[in-house]
């Protein structure tokens, strides 16, 4: 039998984030919060610019099983945004309903004048 991976010892140093304490437990993060993420996110890449939800998650938690548990609930909140005309979501550079949509997704600010819950805004990536 081989000699056990030290790497994987659960002697190991546990990282923390203010998010996880270290023992795997995760502490919860509001709706609020991460609306007020993405907010503050899309707001400073700027119009016509999109970036990944995983952004916003891995901004909230810096610890992979904590920033990846957090997706479904960003997603959600991106989602609501949207409804209310404050985001656009995108798809392959195409405007489409966080709702629904199955794989990646892009977050942007909407361009100027647009109606909540439009989908017909092209330029964004």
């Amino acid at each position: 039998m081989a000699p056990a991976d030290p790497t994987r010892s659960s002697s190991r140093p546990q990282h923390s984030s203010p998010q996880s304490p270290g023992n795997g437990a995760l502490l919860p993060i509001s709706a609020e919060r991460i609306a007020a993420a993405i907010r503050e996110a899309v707001a400073a890449r700027g119009p016509g610019k999109s970036l990944c939800p995983s952004e916003i998650a891995r901004s909230l938690a810096a610890e992979e099983a904590a920033w990846r548990a957090l997706m479904p609930a960003v997603r959600a909140v991106a989602a609501r945004l949207a409804e209310t005309g404050e985001l656009l979501v995108t798809q392959r550079g195409r405007p489409v309903d966080p709702a629904t949509a199955k794989g990646p997704i892009r977050l942007a600010l909407p361009a100027k004048g647009a109606e909540p819950g439009d989908r017909a805004t092209p330029g964004y990536d």
